[in-house]
């Protein structure tokens, strides 16, 4: 992959997180590591496709949906 298509795919990424679309972050996502660091209740390692959307939407109840990439 190319750098201009790293980024198209990291904005298409973005772009999903940011208005819900877990039909695409699904898509995007392969093999996945999300590291949380600190000491807060939702901080540590979140393995696989189903740990890091399942984080994400832990963090979207978390925020009333606030927050944003």
């Amino acid at each position: 992959m190319t750098a201009v298509e790293n980024v198209a795919t990291m904005r298409r990424a973005y772009d999903a997180f940011n208005t819900g679309d877990m039909d695409t972050l699904t898509e995007l996502m392969n093999e996945t590591v999300w590291h949380l660091p600190g000491r807060s209740s939702m901080a540590g390692d979140y393995e696989g496709r189903g740990a890091t959307l399942a984080y994400f939407s832990k963090l979207a109840q978390e925020t009333g949906g606030t927050f944003r990439a």
